[in-house]
């Protein structure tokens, strides 16, 4: 059964952009796929990518399990069957031939392995290599997310996610608007549950949740959060877990729990997200509801589906600011099951129940179960972000359905080897490093035949920040650096800017993110 949530914008003026694999999404390989490094120290572990005829290490992150299975206990420092390797695609590059090695003598004494990231939705594809050596450097200090161990807040490269300090739900939401994250777009993560027991009616809400437990690892390319909490009825306590990997533009809950307990004549639950009156104007829609506007005045949506209906299920809520999609499979829904929709700046709520958080309701969207069946649910959510790409329900439902494949292959180092890649004919590309960057970036560009380019800069509103080159130039591999400038000499601000090739009547776009 698959649900999807969309929060989606309208797309920037410098459209047309493309990222070498799907927007956002992570890869992580488990132990058992990279069995050649076994019993290796994890500190060895270096990965690459060839980019433009040049190697450029990329982050990586490797979270290590213990023998139950738990990333926040720690281990031996060596790579076992039950760890894991997780890095964005998005910063891989071309397939490099084996006299093409990074500079560092050990690493050629032992196989490198060729990991290729490809889509099988969209058709392409990425590399990444990993290095083993223990002479390697570990001077990389770029992170795509980071953790805050006071307030439990997340920030990513695309978003600022916060919890409540007192029940730890999610009750802030922030997406990246150019050098600044917008207003708050979330009022509450809501949780409702209803019951009927000895002629008795109880209600618990997430404000009657009880925090047990949470546990964190923060690393450079994603934050794993567990927490456990607790509600009681008639005395017996159950438990609500949650397990959520933060990344720099993506969110996924690889597991969360709910325990419906065997009694208290529970026939209601409700899981639902309500946003702030500032999104005033923005639109919610799906296959039920064409479009409906987040204004607080009630529109009628239509709500009841069936069982099957579920299965097909989608929701786009628009924001200007960005695209926040959340793709849902839920696991142990009861018979009846409607979206919770409620846009009432009145108050009160879709299903009959008192209100919680600021008690006003725009666009709070969600899923209502009724008559739930007894025993755990559990779901499993991905979530994309991006300040640029717009996406629609049935793209997502396809990625959702059809996760990016990874595919490992050793190779040793072999000196004999042509070297020099086959040219690229008929590509036209773009890059940049390093990206992020500050206070300069070399920005890598690729032309199949000689002839008139343009590369020019745009912000993130699609304005001409500065023209880098305009002339004609010959085939192959050409550098040009941008040192955060203007066309006037002026410093620009920190901000997700871009880099626009044009030649032969095509156009190629790199999203540059400036920090300082």
């Amino acid at each position: 059964m698959k649900t999807l949530l969309i929060l989606t914008a309208v797309a920037l003026a410098a459209a047309g952009a493309q990222a070498a694999i799907r927007p956002a999404e992570p890869v992580a390989i488990t132990g058992d796929v990279l069995t050649g490094l076994t019993g290796q120290p994890v500190a060895d572990l270096h990965l690459f990518a060839f980019v433009d005829g040049a190697w450029r290490e990329i982050p990586v992150q490797i979270d290590e399990y213990d023998a139950a299975g738990s990333p926040f206990v720690a281990d031996d420092g060596l790579w076992d069957a039950n760890d894991e390797l997780v890095f964005q695609p998005q910063d891989g590059g071309g397939t490099a031939l084996a006299s093409a090695w990074i500079d560092d003598a050990e690493s050629r004494t032992h196989p490198r392995l060729e990991i290729t990231v490809s889509d099988s939705v969209e058709g392409d594809a990425t590399v990444a290599y990993l290095y083993r050596s223990s002479t390697l450097p570990d001077t990389l200090s770029l992170s795509y997310v980071s953790y805050d161990d006071v307030t439990g807040a997340i920030t990513g490269v695309e978003y600022h996610a916060g919890y409540d300090p007192e029940r730890w739900f999610w009750n802030e939401l922030r997406l990246r608007d150019g050098a600044v994250f917008t207003d708050d777009y979330m009022d509450r993560e809501k949780t409702r549950m209803r019951g009927d027991f000895l002629f008795q009616t109880w209600i618990r809400t997430e404000d009657d949740t009880t925090p047990v437990s949470r546990d964190v690892v923060a690393g450079p390319v994603r934050v794993i959060r567990y927490t456990v909490s607790e509600f009681e009825v008639i005395g017996v306590a159950s438990e609500l877990s949650s397990m959520k990997h933060f990344y720099g533009a993506y969110m996924t809950n690889p597991r969360d729990l709910f325990e419906v307990p065997l009694l208290g004549g529970l026939n209601l639950v409700r899981q639902s997200y309500d946003l702030n009156p500032g999104v005033a104007g923005v639109v919610e829609s799906s296959e039920a509801n064409a479009a409906l506007p987040v204004d607080g005045v009630p529109d009628g949506a239509a709500t009841a589906l069936t069982y099957e209906e579920m299965s097909d299920l989608w929701f786009k809520i628009g924001v200007s600011d960005g695209a926040f999609v959340q793709v849902i499979d839920f696991q142990g829904l009861s018979d009846v099951n409607d979206v919770y929709h409620h846009d009432d700046a009145g108050g009160g709520s879709a299903d009959g129940l008192a209100d919680t958080g600021d008690m006003v309701s725009y666009g709070d969207i969600g899923l209502l179960m009724t008559d739930p069946v007894v025993g755990t649910h559990e779901t499993e959510t991905k979530t994309y972000i991006s300040s640029a790409v717009d996406l629609s329900g049935p793209t997502c439902q396809a990625w959702f359905n059809n996760p990016l494949e990874v595919a490992v292959a050793p190779q040793d180092y072999d000196p004999a080897a042509p070297v020099e890649n086959p040219p690229l004919a008929g590509r036209l590309r773009v890059r940049n490093h390093p990206n992020p960057f500050n206070p300069e970036t070399e920005i890598r560009f690729m032309v199949p035949a000689p002839g008139a380019v343009r590369l020019s800069v745009y912000d993130a509103a699609g304005r001409l920040v500065r023209t880098l080159l305009d002339g004609d130039v010959a085939a192959g591999e050409g550098r040009v650096g941008w040192d955060g400038r203007d066309g006037t000499g002026l410093r620009v601000g920190s901000g997700i800017y871009f880099a626009r090739l044009e030649a032969g009547g095509r156009a190629a776009i790199v999203k540059m993110l400036l920090v300082e």
